[in-house]
């Protein structure tokens, strides 16, 4: 396994600054390409973010977020004490080269043994059919004996948890949704609030801003919408996700130059006009 740092091998490697494609995603094209090709091993240590980012003549941000979509990826893995190193790719993903042509294996791999068994096995909803016959539910791969099992005593558990979560959250939640799933989504799929934050940072404008302008746009779009005039300006504020209402007409004059109020009543009677 190569360790020595693939400092050297960077030297293919230029950001062109005069183009509109952001320098991270140059440099994530170009070392991907670089793994993809064989010009990467497995195994080869990475420079570091910081010495990569010396040498490109670009910010450690822009580094840092090119090695965590490749590792996001599953191009490069990284250890505590030991950095960034290129991961063994399977084959079909080392078959497609930088230019993204695919290469035919003479010999294609087959399943496995146990592998040729499973795809002939039937789908267990396929077999539900047979419980009711005399034939024995034991010992089915993916299917439970429930002869047994104490519903009652599962329903009352149940019932007793649902009484306790209505009582414990029994006003309005969180907009964006309730946070243990949030972050049991976001630890799922691997992304960090720094990786976001860091998407937004070649635009000039944080995550923060960004989603404050997608809500105001949207009640902004709402207030001029025939089917909302019946709408209360505080139910447009809460449905796009604003839980504070002056916070919501601070925002909005700052960037309209006006308030919801004064959209709504040039949205009336320019319909009023119309008709």
């Amino acid at each position: 396994m190569p360790s020595s740092a693939a400092r050297g091998r960077y030297i293919g490697i230029t950001i062109d600054r005069h183009t509109s494609t952001p320098m991270y995603r140059q440099l994530y094209d170009r070392l991907r390409a670089q793994i993809l090709s064989g010009q990467l091993e497995a195994g080869t240590r990475l420079s570091s973010t910081r010495n990569l980012a010396a040498e490109l003549g670009v910010s450690r941000t822009t580094t840092a977020l090119v090695y965590e979509q490749l590792l996001l990826e599953g191009y490069v893995e990284s250890r505590v004490g030991d950095g960034t190193r290129v991961a063994r790719l399977h084959l079909e993903r080392r078959d497609h080269g930088a230019g993204g042509e695919h290469r035919q294996d003479a010999h294609p791999p087959r399943p496995s043994q146990r592998g040729q068994v499973l795809t002939r096995t039937r789908f267990p909803e396929l077999a539900y059919a047979d419980l009711g016959s005399g034939l024995t539910n034991l010992f089915r791969v993916g299917e439970p004996d429930v002869a047994h099992f104490p519903w009652r005593t599962w329903a009352r558990m149940l019932a007793r948890h649902a009484r306790l979560s209505l009582r414990a959250v029994p006003y309005y939640q969180a907009v964006r949704g309730h946070p243990p799933l949030r972050e049991a989504i976001a630890a799922h799929i691997g992304v960090t609030p720094r990786y976001i934050h860091m998407l937004f940072e070649p635009e000039g404008m944080s995550f923060t801003q960004f989603v404050l302008g997608e809500r105001l746009a949207a009640a902004h779009g709402m207030l001029n919408a025939p089917r909302h005039a019946s709408d209360t300006i505080t139910s447009i504020a809460y449905a796009v996700g604003f839980a504070d209402l002056s916070h919501f007409n601070r925002s909005f004059r700052r960037r309209y130059g006006c308030t919801p109020s004064d959209v709504r009543m040039a949205s009336r009677g320019h319909r009023g006009g119309s008709t």
